[in-house]
């Protein structure tokens, strides 16, 4: 191989090796998701904003926008029909967490947040989240 052709395939080799590095970043998270959870351990459902999932990873990562309370909410994926889509994750202010996700290629999915179990007070947050 010629020196031009080796540089062009070197080239290209570390053009395509940053550019898969780079893929994960490219997935779509939500807008920003802003609820009210009720105490004790009770859930609401966020049907409003919805992400499509575009890969087909297993995991699915929060990201803490604003949290108040010393325990941590939490938030997990559902699908339109209310069903659960991932195991829980918790939402730590100005930290990503992650968590297993079965969400489907090409669908939406939703959240559902819940309020720690010992938490007494209503829990206002807000967090973002991404399926890739």
């Amino acid at each position: 191989m010629n020196r031009s052709k080796k540089r062009a395939f070197l080239g290209i080799a570390c053009s395509a090796t940053l550019f898969m590095g780079a893929v994960p970043a490219l997935a779509a998270w939500s807008g920003i998701v802003t609820v009210a959870i009720p105490p004790w351990g009770q859930t609401i459902d966020v049907m409003g904003i919805g992400v499509v999932k575009t890969t087909s990873t297993s995991s699915f990562s929060v990201y803490g926008v604003r949290e108040t309370n010393t325990l941590d909410p939490h938030a997990m994926l559902i699908n339109s029909e209310h069903q659960s889509r991932s195991s829980w994750c918790p939402v730590r202010q100005n930290e990503y967490t992650s968590a297993y996700s079965s969400a489907m290629v090409n669908y939406y999915s939703y959240s559902r947040a819940g309020s720690n179990a010992l938490e007494p007070n209503r829990t206002n947050i807000q967090y973002q989240f991404n399926l890739y």
